[in-house]
């Protein structure tokens, strides 16, 4: 059985994962990329700022193999900023740049910081920006998102045929599916204990990959099969005359029309703003919840290195 990272260990109660752990359990190749014009865009909202002094102790405890130089390209629209002073750093758009510039390797990686004072004018002012790009990145990454309710009939729409645009210009959105599943924003399921499920959006567009986050534990890990070893390839079979394609009609797309929601007394949505003591946004008279906090794992720093195991792949994937 092949070894993987000490972090990957779920009984370790110490363990934190890591960059190299998620490259081994996802195939992920850490070799660094070569195709540099293929960049990687992660997005922030509500006043989260990226800190680069934070990414810079990320890469030198958990990819010793990487310059602890490597940052990234900022880009703001709607009057967005990135201070880096002490008290601005934000934990949730800390992570997901240091993940995403830790997994994967020398991949150019973009932070777009949006001003928006609301996430629904956020994610339309995100379209925008896209749509002014002669050259966007290959993948659009948000680990942010609200349940559908929260979002009015016509913005909701704007929305969703918004995030078309990209997709037919061969750009990857990707949205977090949420914390809660069927409960929506609802983390524990002693707060939503209704039959009335609630969708996430904007992961639950048809236009945006729905990402999920996955339950590891040591009984799966264990059962994974060893490293395949490289043996030399067998000459390809001669492939078939090619048929003449079939003429097909096209299809129109489907409408987006948001889904009836009524709020149940025992499924009432948490104001996560109020409960971190900061000032609750509005937008359409709908509250705005702050996005899901979790533990950073710079808060968790062991004292652990990895050799870098050499891949085949080019890096230039995103997980």
């Amino acid at each position: 059985m092949r070894g993987l990272d000490a972090s990957c260990n779920t009984s370790d109660p110490s363990g934190v994962i890591t960059p190299s752990c998620l490259q081994d359990l996802y195939g992920i190749s850490a070799t660094p990329a070569t195709q540099k014009n293929k960049a990687l865009l992660v997005t922030g909202y509500d006043n989260e700022f990226a800190e680069m002094a934070d990414l810079s102790e990320f890469l030198t405890q958990f990819r010793p193999d990487m310059s602890p130089n490597t940052t990234f390209t900022l880009s703001t629209t709607d009057n967005g900023t990135n201070p880096q002073g002490e008290l601005d750093r934000g934990p949730k758009a800390s992570l997901d740049i240091q993940y995403t510039t830790g997994l994967a390797t020398d991949v150019p990686i973009q932070f777009l910081f949006v001003g928006a004072t609301d996430f629904p004018t956020g994610l339309v002012d995100t379209i925008t920006f896209l749509q002014g790009l002669a050259n966007p990145p290959t993948v659009v990454t948000t680990s942010y998102g609200n349940d559908e309710s929260h979002f009015g009939a016509s913005v909701a729409i704007k929305i969703y045929d918004g995030f078309m645009a990209p997709g037919a210009r061969g750009i990857s959105i990707i949205f977090a599916s949420g914390d809660g599943g069927v409960r929506g924003g609802h983390d524990d399921r002693s707060e939503c204990n209704s039959t009335v499920f609630e969708p996430v959006f904007p992961a639950g567009c048809r236009f945006v990959t729905s990402m999920s986050r996955p339950a590891i534990t040591q009984s799966v890990m264990d059962k994974r099969p060893p490293k395949a070893v490289p043996t030399a390839a067998a000459p390809p079979a001669p492939s078939p005359a090619p048929s003449a394609p079939a003429l097909q009609a096209a299809t129109p797309p489907i409408p987006y029309t948001p889904r009836p929601y009524v709020y149940k007394p025992s499924c009432k949505p948490r104001n996560f703003a109020e409960e971190r003591g900061e000032h609750n946004k509005s937008v359409n008279s709908d509250a705005f919840t702050a996005p899901w906090l979790r533990r950073w794992a710079w808060d968790l720093y062991p004292e652990k290195k990895r050799s870098t195991e050499t891949g085949t792949q080019d890096g230039s994937s995103h997980s």
